[in-house]
């Protein structure tokens, strides 16, 4: 698996692209659907929140999206 995506990251010219950088998006991805910090420290299979939190990447833009949800504003 490391060398397809060491191909890929050498076709596409990326500068940094490797396996485990899917788990960051998985979890980036369901936090952004809706998903809870405990379900995903389930699935990645973290047995401290703390690690999970690492794995999630924040944008100010989508937090903001979240809130207004929340609060109807």
């Amino acid at each position: 698996i490391q060398s397809i995506f060491e191909r890929i990251k050498e076709k596409l010219k990326f500068n940094k692209f490797h396996a485990h950088m899917l788990r960051h998006t998985y979890a980036t991805y369901l936090l952004y659907k809706g998903a809870d910090l405990y379900f995903l420290k389930e699935t990645l299979g973290h047995s401290r929140l703390n690690q999970t939190e690492r794995y999630l990447h924040y944008n100010f833009d989508n937090i903001h999206k979240k809130y207004n949800e929340l609060f109807k504003i």
